[in-house]
């Protein structure tokens, strides 16, 4: 089986390496086979789930309890998350069209959020039901061979759950990261349901609502968690710290780079987007820096899915005040807490005609970026003693390849 270099350092139980095998001998490219997991995933989760559905409502109307009955309606819940994740990994494989010039992958979120939604709704139904058994507890009649039964489905359910883990791992499909939590908050009710049949058998009739409110809670924090991971990546989040490091490293290791910054990331699912800005010597040509750039672009893009766009910044360290300006610029910016760094500081001019030109780059929620500006803006002059600076605050997307944020 094709393995990442995550999945080569964990155990996978050999059905689940059975199964990931068939699809591998299968699929080649890696965004084929993402699709495939989760097709594969969700046919399992779909089969398995139909049966155990079968089983626990079978035993929740036979000795009347609540909760069991509530978590057999979790797990038909289930069976309609795994259809909704086959059909989103369908869809999301779609190819690029003039509507749509990124891609469909962001399909994948949408299917996340449903699933999402669906759990929600399922948890409120459950709460009502289980809070009216509280109200009005009933016996229930249950033998320790129906708890013991009851366990050994939140066992089936676990693995269910781990092999639906282990395909978002290796694929970072967040619809199969989603079906893998709502097959983990099953396991979870099917357990508390247990104990609300043991507790029954000693005569705690209320403990069966009790169990039957906590899975509710369950399924209810799963299904918070779920949306909000979906809605932040359908809003747009940063990328991570590892990334924004390895993009700038892959820069600065090309010849004639002198600086990155203005790393900007767009994700759609397989398919990334990067951007950044070089800062490279001012007395290269045209064509010198045209081909510097192509050479950034293919070290960046080198294994990875995308485009990369890279602006050239031509800096002119040869100006004569530059080594005073920069190092009293430098003394300005680390004396204010609300920035990180600054960048293409640019000096054009001389004498009375000298101008500044620099880019900003702030702490997140610092505040307004024209008043951190203009504030910047008159420091700058006063410690220099040049009027006219313009000082420009970098957007919060746009990471410095200097001083990654944490």
């Amino acid at each position: 089986m094709a393995k990442s270099s995550e999945t080569k350092t964990r155990w996978i139980d050999p059905l689940s390496a059975l199964l990931m095998r068939r699809v591998d001998r299968r699929v080649e490219e890696r965004a084929a086979r993402r699709t495939a997991y989760g097709i594969l995933e969700g046919w399992v989760g779909l089969i398995l789930n139909g049966l155990l559905f079968a089983i626990k409502l079978a035993l929740g109307l036979s000795i009347g309890s609540v909760a069991l009955i509530a978590d057999a309606v979790h797990t038909l819940a289930d069976s309609v998350t795994s259809a909704v994740l086959i059909i989103g990994s369908r869809l999301a494989r779609r190819p690029a069209d003039a509507e749509h010039p990124f891609g469909h992958s962001r399909i994948e979120i949408v299917a996340a959020m449903i699933i999402s939604v669906l759990l929600g709704v399922a948890g409120i139904e459950f709460l009502k039901s289980s809070v009216e058994r509280v109200l009005e507890p009933s016996a229930i009649d249950a033998s320790w061979l129906v708890a013991g039964a009851v366990v050994v489905l939140a066992v089936i359910k676990e693995w269910n759950a781990r092999f639906a883990s282990t395909l978002a791992r290796v694929s970072g499909s967040t619809a199969i990261e989603a079906d893998a939590w709502h097959h983990r908050s099953d396991v979870f009710a099917t357990l508390l349901v247990a104990v609300g049949i043991v507790g029954g058998k000693y005569g705690v009739d209320v403990l069966d609502g009790v169990m039957g409110i906590l899975v509710s809670v369950v399924i209810l924090v799963t299904a918070f968690f779920l949306a909000r991971e979906s809605t932040d990546k359908l809003i747009g989040t940063a990328p991570s710290r590892e990334e924004v490091e390895e993009i700038a490293r892959a820069a600065m290791a090309v010849p004639g780079v002198l600086g990155v910054h203005d790393i900007v990331v767009h994700d759609y699912g397989d398919l990334r987007l990067v951007s950044l800005h070089v800062e490279t010597p001012a007395d290269e040509s045209p064509m010198r820096l045209h081909s510097l750039a192509e050479k950034v672009q293919d070290r960046i893009g080198n294994g990875r899915k995308g485009n990369v766009v890279v602006h050239v910044d031509p800096v002119d360290r040869n100006h004569p005040r530059y080594a005073e300006i920069r190092a009293q610029v430098l003394e300005v910016v680390s004396a204010d807490p609300r920035l990180r760094s600054f960048h293409d500081l640019r000096i054009v001019g001389e004498g009375d005609y000298l101008s500044i030109i620099v880019d900003l780059v702030v702490v997140p929620d610092s505040g307004p970026a024209e008043e951190i500006g203009n504030e910047i803006r008159a420091a700058i002059s006063t410690a220099t003693g040049v009027e006219r600076v313009v000082a420009q605050v970098e957007p919060l997307f746009a990471y410095d390849g200097r001083k990654i944020p944490e």
